[in-house]
């Protein structure tokens, strides 16, 4: 891979755990520049927005106001906008298949075959022995 195909945390992230995985790729991100303070199932900001961060990075940060859950974050629409731009990102990149793809193509393999078996026959592909 070169520099243009090089994938960041959070989209590594993605690809390991979906959303969940890209916003915890993130937070983790955010904790190692020293951003962030944990506590018992809460997280809060401690420095200010990190310059070089990737974007769902910045929406993590943006979205954090108080002392707040991971799952409430992840929740929140500035932070799910970013989930979908990283998504996007893989989708160009083919490394993730398109919501559309995901459902038609289980689909066409189980509508497929049956409907294709009766011209297989009739076209002399596919032998039918009679009896047993």
């Amino acid at each position: 891979m070169n520099g243009a195909e090089t994938l960041s945390a959070t989209e590594i992230g993605w690809l390991q755990g979906g959303d969940w995985g890209a916003v915890i790729a993130g937070l983790a991100m955010l904790h190692k520049r020293g951003v962030l303070a944990t506590g018992v199932g809460r997280i809060r900001r401690t420095g200010s927005a990190p310059q070089d961060a990737e974007p769902l990075e910045r929406a993590l940060y943006a979205a954090l106001y108080g002392s707040i859950g991971p799952r409430e974050l992840a929740r929140q629409k500035r932070v799910q906008r970013a989930l979908r731009d990283v998504r996007q990102s893989l989708v160009e990149r083919g490394l993730v298949l398109t919501s559309s793809r995901r459902v038609l193509m289980p689909l066409l393999l189980v509508a497929l075959p049956p409907a294709l078996l009766p011209k297989l026959v009739a076209a002399g592909m596919v032998g039918v022995t009679e009896g047993c």
